[in-house]
């Protein structure tokens, strides 16, 4: 067996009364270096098989990717209602209008009713359900980026050059509308209960001028001046009762188109704080180009050297085999006198 070199003896052997050099020590890291370093060595094309096929993989699945088309809209932003209150500071930073946006509405695309939504609004519902394109697939291609302090860039990619388009402009309109609806909450909640006390109000009126005329039918008379006076008293109430319910009705009423009122402005001022400025365009090349193909052949190759490198740190932890003199002292506890060469190797 052969560890390592003796050092180098004058010819005729060592001088009288000199001692013999012991071979240097060495460290635990450096003897595991010197295991791995030997055992790669040892079986060069083992461990690197997984390294080649890793990379034989990548630009295969480089070359035979399908191509998919991106389509992209621009979005202004300015702060304001909701957005201003998205707009929050993270410690001593500031966080700009777009990037509270985009991560906004990157996190609306993760949920199951905006991502419906936008399907609908794309028209590609039959598309889905038909398994034509899938659930996951939409949302995956679809992505939010901040250009800027007040530009939001939405694309989608897809292997149809339609679907992007069509989905990219879906998410734009979808989030205006939700943005919205967010910020014209409050006026809409006060909407629906003013069309309620209208609606109370007119059948309020509606059942005072029946009451009245069905008294006035069961009551006839030639002429006014005839009737008695109790009747006048009756009829007078009955008159007075319609109209407070007519002026209930016109306040109701008032109430209503105020609230639809502060609505249409909530709305028009959300619209021009958000503002698209770049309609998504219907894409004509497919974006799988030459820089594609590089990341995914170095994703594949990162693999390939983390696997290889695994594979040859679990070899040289099972190879149990003696290869230096510091491996002799940590196995047995000895200490080492002497390295005989290999004559092989002299």
């Amino acid at each position: 067996m052969a560890a390592s070199r003796l050092p180098d003896v004058p010819r005729g052997g060592p001088r009288p009364g000199a001692p013999l050099e012991q071979p240097r020590p060495e460290g635990l890291t450096q003897r595991a270096l010197l295991h791995i370093l030997e055992t790669f060595f040892r079986r060069p094309l083992v461990y690197l098989l997984p390294l080649v096929l890793f990379l034989g993989l990548g630009v295969y699945t480089a070359l035979n990717a399908e191509d998919e088309y991106r389509s992209t809209g621009v979005l202004s932003v300015s702060t304001g209602s909701l957005l201003e209150e998205l707009n929050v500071s993270r410690g001593f930073g500031y966080e700009r209008p777009s990037a509270v946006t985009a991560r906004n509405l990157n996190n609306l695309i993760g949920t199951g009713g905006f991502m419906d939504t936008v399907i609908e609004e794309a028209g590609l519902t039959d598309e889905v359900e038909q398994g034509f394109l899938r659930y996951d697939d939409a949302r995956a291609s679809l992505r939010a980026r901040a250009h800027g302090d007040s530009l939001v860039a939405v694309s989608s990619t897809t292997p149809v050059p339609e679907w992007s388009q069509a989905l990219a402009s879906a998410t734009l309109r979808a989030f205006r509308e939700y943005t919205v609806a967010n910020d014209i909450a409050d006026a809409t909640v006060r909407i629906r209960t003013y069309e309620q006390l209208r609606d109370r109000a007119r059948e309020n009126l509606e059942r005072a001028e029946e009451t009245l005329t069905d008294y006035l039918r069961a009551n006839p008379v030639q002429t006014e001046a005839e009737r008695p006076v109790d009747q006048r008293i009756v009829i007078a109430r009955m008159e007075n009762d319609i109209e407070r319910a007519e002026a209930e009705l016109r306040a109701a009423e008032a109430n209503v188109t105020d609230a639809q009122l502060a609505a249409d402005v909530a709305r028009t001022v959300v619209e021009r704080q958000l503002r698209i400025i770049d309609e998504p365009l219907l894409p004509n090349a497919p974006v799988s180009g030459m820089r594609e193909m590089v990341i995914t052949v170095a994703i594949f190759l990162v693999l390939g050297l983390l696997l290889s490198a695994a594979f040859l740190v679990l070899a040289s932890i099972v190879d149990r085999s003696i290869r230096t003199v510091g491996d002799v002292k940590a196995r047995f506890g000895v200490d080492v006198i002497g390295v005989v060469p290999n004559a092989r190797r002299a």
